[in-house]
């Protein structure tokens, strides 16, 4: 079939590069000329920036199978073994979240009363309070309350930048959902997935940052990626129309804005759906310093910030302490993150007010001293889709709607997993149902 991709972020280089070895003919739409949605790495004063996401889990076998299809696998960097640790700030001081049953038994992130609670999850019978309960009423059923606020709720700020106390578990974070449906407990469920070999995997990235990963799918394209903004897409008897060409089929591979404005002329329901999506907004300020002069500990992979206290920002990334040549010798490179539901208008205030907001929480969480080397501010505006509690639904409304239309498919983060492995499975599963030529 001749099929038509429109959007070059991750999604739709992986879904062009699986139906191209299926022996479709493909044509991979995008309006930039850099192809990559929001994966972006920069070189900057001798720093190592990422724009966007800063690494890609890799423990889904779709991901290895991509990995090892570019040439990319031996290129993979692991984080180094101080990335481990990983911190949250909660009542106004830095805690080590634990990394296992000894680190459990001395962390001082929950109190003694909070461990024997979360130790007692797996004999926990309380069945789930609604159809489509929170992360956070998930969590305190399962761990208690203390565990859902100090561990889950941080948690989830690392990956939507938004409120625990809205996002849908079901949708937010379906395979630990699956996992007490079936076992009756998160700890057997996920006992039960070690011993079936199943893993989360490991945050890597590349020696040239994240973005070696679309350059590699854009370089097997070749031909077949063409960079133009495309026009709503067009439907009529004899098929769809991309640009004035006929293409037997289409896949819809951009952000839920995007994705709404192609196909408000063939599918108003479902662009009417995507619109009503809340997306998160986020900046992202990039700190350069003298690695002697911080005055701060390091040997992490950085900290989340748990909402209540005095500071704001969603947390703070060690770039130069996770991966290889994020700095130069002698320096070190933070990545602090702000905004995410809690500040929506984070982003429209300027550089200089930025920088100086996320150094002074810096200050205040972790001991800052130095002033930075080097600084750089990038701004992210709606783009991290909240799987609120009611998505299930929606998404399912916005996906029958678009199923009525024979050959067009619609792959974006608004409906099913906001994670970088995410997209890349789906788009796998897209090739696969789609089919062999």
């Amino acid at each position: 079939m001749k099929i038509a991709v429109i959007g070059g972020g991750l999604s739709g280089l992986t879904v062009s590069h699986h139906l191209v070895d299926a022996g479709h003919d493909v044509t991979c739409f995008d309006a930039s000329d850099r192809p990559g949605g929001l994966i972006r790495s920069e070189r900057r004063d001798g720093f190592l920036c990422e724009v966007g996401p800063q690494a890609i889990l890799d423990g889904a076998p779709e991901v290895q199978a991509l990995f090892e299809e570019l040439g990319l696998k031996a290129r993979v960097c692991a984080p180094a073994p101080a990335a481990k640790r990983r911190m949250v700030y909660v009542g106004g001081k830095l805690r080590t979240v634990p990394a296992g049953p000894g680190s459990f038994l001395t962390t001082n992130l929950l109190s003694l009363r909070g461990k024997w609670r979360l130790a007692r999850e797996g004999s926990i019978k309380e069945p789930a309070g609604s159809e489509d309960e929170t992360v956070l009423e998930f969590a305190a059923r399962r761990g208690g309350r203390e565990a859902a606020e100090r561990l889950a709720a941080p948690a989830v700020i690392g990956v939507f930048s938004g409120d625990a106390g809205k996002l849908s578990m079901r949708s937010a974070f379906p395979r630990l959902a699956v996992l007490e449906a079936r076992y009756g407990s998160l700890l057997k469920g996920m006992k039960a997935a070690r011993r079936r070999g199943v893993r989360a995997g490991k945050s890597v990235s590349f020696p040239d940052g994240l973005e070696e990963l679309p350059r590699a799918l854009a370089a097997k394209l070749g031909g077949r990626l063409v960079t133009l903004k495309v026009s709503p897409i067009k439907r009529d008897l004899a098929g769809w129309t991309v640009e004035h060409e006929r293409f037997d089929g289409v896949v819809v591979a951009l952000a839920p804005l995007a994705a709404a404005q192609a196909i408000e002329g063939v599918v108003p329901a479902a662009a009417a759906g995507l619109r009503g999506l809340t997306l998160a907004s986020v900046a992202v300020v990039a700190l350069g310093f003298r690695r002697q002069d911080l005055g701060m500990d390091l040997g992490a992979y950085g900290f989340l910030v748990a909402r209540g206290e005095k500071p704001t920002i969603l947390g703070c990334q060690y770039d130069s302490t996770t991966f290889p040549g994020r700095a130069p010798q002698g320096g070190a490179l933070l990545r602090v993150l702000l905004g995410g539901t809690f500040e929506p208008g984070a982003v429209e205030r300027d550089d200089a007010a930025l920088v100086a907001h996320a150094l002074g929480d810096l200050r205040t969480i972790a001991g800052l001293k130095a002033e930075p080397d080097f600084t750089a501010v990038w701004r992210h505006r709606q783009v991290l889709p909240q799987y609120e509690v009611g998505h299930e639904r929606r998404a399912s409304a916005i996906e029958a709607a678009v199923a009525k239309n024979l050959r067009l498919h619609l792959l974006t983060v608004g409906l099913r997993g906001v994670g970088l492995s995410d997209c890349i499975r789906n788009a796998a599963a897209l090739a696969n149902k789609i089919g062999p030529a």
